[in-house]
């Protein structure tokens, strides 16, 4: 018996009569959709992965396409935890995300955490129209702030990715962002983490000066974080460093809080499931 967990899945949400639905729901393995919910005009989905954890040499691929004039927000339940693996095995997560022409996509998920001794790659791609809109966050939490471990023996990559989409198909590359965490060095070296556990990383469209001032305005209020803020391509990018993942969770969902009106031009409704 193979102690891999293997798990795909395909989302397609396409705009019928001014309503987002849900059209394709294809799946293998432990990753579900159980049901859209609808507090806003906007369609909720929030993505399942069953056995709670990955290790192993676990392989998920996640394909969400948002069709042309679609309003969507993916979030998780919960925190996706990656356990430690054995020997060279390597966990591999793989996202694809993609905001066709007038489509709204927001990709919410709750914090990823990186225990002792995983070994994981994660890679994300979010392939953008020229009049789609976006917001995404990324939460990395490395080891366990509350217990103080340490990284030794542990690494993981994640790569996240930005593609314009052209009217003839083609795709240029507009933004790539890289975080690493490779053993107690990566974690402690001034030119890495500086000892700080959380890594928050928010891209969005709309990029420009009143979107990085009011970013910048947001992030005033969490000083224990420390904060960039880039307005480069048409793109939005905030990256964020802290010793907790309070502050950095915190500091995200007042960004999205804030900006949410300025991209999208609707006031944010934040999902249920993060009350729970």
């Amino acid at each position: 018996m193979s102690d891999t967990w293997e798990a795909r899945i395909y989302l397609r949400c396409e705009s019928h009569k001014g309503r987002t639905v849900l059209t394709e729901n294809e799946h293998e393995g432990p990753l579900v959709v159980q049901k859209v919910f609808y507090p806003e005009e906007t369609a909720h989905v929030y993505l399942l992965h069953p056995p709670g954890g990955i290790a192993g040499c676990d392989r998920l691929e996640t394909r969400l396409e948002a069709a042309a004039g679609s309003k969507v927000l993916l979030t998780t339940p919960g925190a996706t935890k990656y356990y430690r693996t054995a020997g060279d095995l390597v966990s591999r997560v793989r996202q694809d995300f993609t905001a066709g022409d007038g489509a709204e996509l927001e990709i919410l998920p709750q914090p990823n955490i990186y225990f002792l001794g995983t070994h994981t790659k994660v890679s994300t791609v979010i392939h953008a129209a020229p009049t789609g809109k976006f917001i995404f966050w990324d939460t990395a939490v490395v080891g366990s702030p509350v217990g103080k471990t340490g990284f030794d023996g542990s690494f993981f990559l994640n790569s996240i990715s930005v593609c314009r989409t052209e009217e003839d198909g083609s795709e240029s590359l507009i933004l790539r962002e890289v975080s690493r965490a490779d053993g107690m060095r990566d974690l402690s070296a001034r030119a890495g983490l500086r000892g700080r556990q959380c890594i928050g990383t928010l891209i969005a469209s709309a990029g420009n000066d009143e979107t990085a001032g009011a970013a910048r305005e947001i992030l005033e209020g969490f000083p224990d974080a420390e904060a960039g803020v880039t307005a480069v391509s048409g793109l939005l990018a905030v990256r964020l460093l802290s010793s907790g993942n309070e502050t950095v969770t915190g500091a995200l969902r007042a960004l999205w809080t804030g900006l949410r009106p300025l991209i999208l031009g609707k006031e944010p409704v934040p999902p249920r499931v993060w009350a729970t």
